[in-house]
């Protein structure tokens, strides 16, 4: 849950240029979290009202994305129980678990 109360799930960052910006859900909608100076950000949904958040600076929300979350390793083993544990175990060191894509462009 963000500082404001709501709660915000970081899916993917992108950077273009200086801009940068989450995709993220909230209220069980697709939207996306603009950084805009400092520690505001803007939650855009596609419509008009674009609520202003203070959540951090860019640094804080990127490790906040990346921090260890509890439970990681158990979670992962529910998602891929034939998986070897060897496999599982590389994976939760480096916080993958859950559903989802990890993409990484060189």
């Amino acid at each position: 849950t963000a500082p404001c109360g709501r709660s915000v799930g970081l899916l993917a960052l992108e950077l273009d240029g200086d801009s940068e910006f989450y995709h993220v859900t909230s209220g069980g909608r697709r939207c996306t979290l603009h950084h805009v100076a400092d520690s505001d950000w803007s939650l855009r949904d596609g419509s008009d009202d674009e609520p202003p958040l203070e959540l951090g600076s860019p640094e804080q929300i990127f490790d906040l994305a990346f921090r260890p979350q509890p439970g990681a390793e158990e979670r992962l083993a529910a998602a891929a129980p034939h998986w070897p544990a060897r496999l599982r175990d590389r994976l939760a060191r480096r916080r993958v678990a859950g559903r989802g894509t990890v993409a990484l462009d060189a």
